[in-house]
């Protein structure tokens, strides 16, 4: 190259690590002149300044937002991938030495910037650009995006724009605010009072209810950001708390806040009755509710008055019909027993055959009302906790065949048949006898009353494997329907039915027989379906059967 006149110069690396710069120019009359230079810290310096480059490059088109550089003269020096996308353009639209006016024309076409003459637009841009170091707008676009634009003066007269896509931000907002506003129209509307603190007791909400219901505690303590110890504090000043001191009195309440204690007692403020309820959150804070419960508590009081009303009524009323039983009775026996006396005439005849008639109907009557009389008194008497069981070891196998035995006539005049089934071997029990034949005659009774001629009634008894006694009364009678089994079972119910109301009855027989039951640990559970029948079947616990030796040895007294 030297030879043909040219020029040479090259760099080359050593290996010390530093740059060198050869160059060879010719001279005249042929040869040449070689000249060395170290060019090792030029040479670092444009490496590093690529390298900045680089990662300058590199941040330019990570950022989010959309950048770009303009020089003094308005023309664009670079962009990022981001500025284009969010502008609209295609990725090679815009290219360095596009010139500022031409940008702004592009994006107006794109209605972008409103319905303004585009060069309108750009003279504004220009002299906001020139006239402030800084300028910040919001734009709205057609499509419904929103972009904040910045726009910056360089210190070599350039400037650069950013761009900043804000729709989700601002929609975000939107819900947030349209949210509070929801939020404050419905604490408004509430009628409780509420406040929420968050877990550092500081308020973020209420309404004017809770304002009141603490007893209109200054509207500047309750300002959302406002410590809670400071309206604890105005309100142990006040006197809200009692006697005692007020530091400690606040210190208490806060920190059993701060443990989770979301117990709050009821409050008497200003003559109502606040009922405050506090509820945790996953964050930390709580919501705390208070309800006026004024008009609940008076409707309760006045419904334990009416209640205790009733139960002093209701005693006295037990308490009374307990004490007739001698009242009633005596006249009742002494109507019978004379009615008895004059039909049989004991003391000659009386006449004429119609005496002896009316005489039959006066005991008939007597009997019965004598009947109805001894339920209701027995009833009453366990309603008021006077009935007492006189126990003793009975046979009662003999006292259910005793039973079915008694009922036989009235069974005959009904035109009914009566089976026992009762086996010889059951268990000595203990009993109230009277009670227990009171029991299996008003079963029988009752089933004997509800069986149209020709039916059948059956008793029967057993062991059950668990050890409880149990004793059933079958009938082929009217029955009932399952859901009227509850009525029939409360004293002076009675179930409608074409053949249950030709026949006399306070409704006492079941339910009294379910109370003499009980009153002896079991049980009575009634089945039945209408025309086909009832089964009531009582229960005597295990612990009241004797056991067999006890048996042997009462039966071998009763045949000696």
């Amino acid at each position: 190259k030297i030879g043909r006149g040219g020029t040479y110069r090259v760099e080359r690396s050593q290996p010390t690590g530093t740059m060198i710069a050869i160059q060879r120019s010719p001279i005249p009359g042929g040869g040449f002149i070689s000249t060395y230079t170290d060019v090792t810290e030029r040479w670092k310096a444009e490496k590093e300044n690529a390298a900045k480059s680089q990662l300058l490059h590199t941040m330019f088109d990570t950022v989010t937002q959309g950048i770009a550089v303009y020089d003094a003269d308005y023309t664009l020096i670079s962009s990022n991938r981001q500025y284009s996308d969010l502008l609209g353009f295609a990725p090679d639209f815009l290219v360095p030495g596009m010139s500022y006016d031409d940008v702004i024309r592009a994006i107006a076409a794109k209605g972008i910037l409103g319905s303004r003459p585009v060069e309108e637009i750009i003279a504004d841009f220009r002299n906001a650009i020139e006239s402030q170091p800084e300028s910040q707008f919001e734009q709205h676009s057609s499509d419904g995006r929103i972009m904040i634009i910045h726009r910056s003066r360089m210190p070599n007269g350039g400037f650069v724009i950013a761009l900043t896509d804000v729709t989700n931000v601002r929609k975000a907002e939107r819900e947030v605010a349209e949210k509070g506003r929801l939020l404050e129209l419905a604490l408004k509307s509430m009628g409780q009072g509420i406040a929420i603190h968050d877990r550092d007791l500081r308020m973020i909400a209420c309404n004017e209810k809770y304002i009141a219901f603490r007893g209109n505690i200054p509207a500047e303590l309750v300002q959302p950001g406002m410590a809670h110890e400071d309206s604890l504090r105005f309100r142990a000043r006040r006197g809200d708390f009692g006697p005692g001191d007020i530091e400690q009195q606040v210190r208490s309440r806060i920190e059993k806040m701060k443990r989770g204690d979301i117990f709050v007692p009821v409050r008497l403020v200003n003559g109502r009755v606040i009922q405050a309820k506090r509820d945790p959150m996953p964050d930390g804070g709580f919501v705390t509710t208070y309800t006026d419960i004024t008009e609940i508590k008076a409707a309760e009081a006045e419904l334990i008055r009416a209640r205790d009303i009733a139960e002093s009524a209701n005693t006295a009323k037990t308490e009374f019909l307990a004490n007739m039983s001698h009242e009633l009775r005596t006249p009742l026996n002494a109507i019978i027993g004379f009615s008895e006396m004059m039909k049989n005439e004991m003391f000659g005849p009386l006449g004429d055959m119609r005496y002896r008639d009316y005489c039959a109907n006066v005991a008939d009557s007597g009997m019965h009302l004598l009947s109805l009389i001894n339920d209701i008194l027995d009833l009453s008497k366990i309603e008021a906790g006077k009935m007492e069981l006189n126990e003793e070891i009975a046979d009662l196998g003999g006292i259910i065949r005793s039973c079915a035995l008694l009922m036989c006539e009235q069974a005959e005049t009904a035109g009914i048949f009566i089976d026992t089934s009762c086996p010889t071997d059951l268990p000595m029990a203990r009993v109230d006898t009277r009670k227990i034949k009171q029991v299996i005659i008003n079963l029988l009774q009752n089933s004997i009353k509800f069986t149209p001629r020709n039916g059948h009634v059956k008793i029967s008894a057993s062991v059950m494997p668990g050890g409880e006694l149990r004793i059933v009364v079958t009938d082929t009678g009217i029955g009932m329907r399952p859901e009227d089994i509850p009525r029939a079972l409360d004293r002076f119910g009675q179930v409608d039915g074409s053949l249950s109301r030709r026949h006399n009855g306070a409704g006492l027989g079941l339910p009294l027989a379910k109370s003499l039951m009980e009153l002896h640990g079991g049980t009575l559970a009634i089945s039945s379906s209408p025309q086909r029948g009832t089964q009531v079947t009582v229960y005597l616990p295990a612990e009241r059967l004797c056991p067999p030796a006890g048996y042997g040895n009462s039966a071998q007294s009763r045949r000696n």
